[in-house]
């Protein structure tokens, strides 16, 4: 499963063992507290736990949380090519993912262990081009996912899980389609509108600009046209997830 949802990537195999390392040692330690007081520490703490004569109990219910989210991340994101990569702005309205690492961890890390929960499962797979677009806008929008580092953790697991809630919640969102962002920048430039985030005139360039979730994604905010303007791109990158 795990060759699978790695998009056939050859990864050497202490790489392998380090995602699956960092898998069990955030679920051992939490978001909060993953990453301190360094990853050699967890490591070590976690290998003598997994070396115990009497197994943990909650090993069997982490190995088959890491099962299903294995299983769900290749629904959500179909494409190999994206699976567990960071989300980049790409100008326009389509983003598109970084390539140069065959797998970015701390996208690893935040992914799977907000899929890790077999009970939602179900109500995940059927909502899985929801989850896919809430989650590549927030890597696109939210400050946790500019420097990504374990200190940010904790702020990117919460991140998609307020947004797998909100989804679960009935909250609908997704990504503009380019036809929708040609009309909202054609509109916007009629009406001479400037720049809701801060003031200023638009400017000639297109590529510069960003359709925005006056209520992002991921404090419920839908994709419907009461919801959306347009903004500068620098503007809709400091926005992060906050509400204007």
């Amino acid at each position: 499963r795990l060759a699978e949802a790695l998009g056939g990537t050859v990864l050497p195999k202490d790489e392998k063992q380090e995602l699956l390392l960092r898998y069990f040692a955030l679920q051992c330690n939490g978001p909060k507290n993953f990453g301190k007081p360094s990853m050699k520490q967890h490591t070590l703490e976690l290998m003598k736990r997994l070396n115990k004569e009497e197994a943990d109990a909650r090993f069997d219910e982490w190995r088959r949380g890491l099962d299903a989210a294995l299983e769900l991340a290749l629904i959500v994101f179909p494409d190999p090519k994206e699976r567990f990569r960071l989300a980049i702005d790409n100008g326009g309205a389509d983003p598109r993912f970084r390539t140069s690492a065959s797998v970015q961890k701390h996208i690893w890390d935040a992914v799977i262990y907000c899929l890790s929960r077999p009970d939602r499962k179900a109500a995940l797979v059927a909502r899985a081009s929801d989850v896919q677009a809430a989650f590549v806008d927030l890597m696109l929008r939210h400050p946790a996912f500019e420097t990504l580092t374990n200190k940010g953790t904790e702020a990117r697991v919460a991140a998609f899980e307020d947004a797998i809630q909100n989804i679960l919640a009935g909250h609908r969102g997704g990504a503009v389609s380019s036809n929708v962002r040609v009309e909202m920048i054609k509109d916007a430039r009629r009406d001479e509108a400037p720049c809701p985030l801060c003031g200023e005139a638009l400017g000639p360039s297109d590529d510069l600009l960003h359709i925005d979730h006056i209520v992002p994604l991921a404090r419920g905010g839908r994709t419907e046209m009461s919801n959306l303007q347009v903004v500068h791109r620098i503007c809709n990158q400091n926005k992060g997830a906050g509400v204007d």
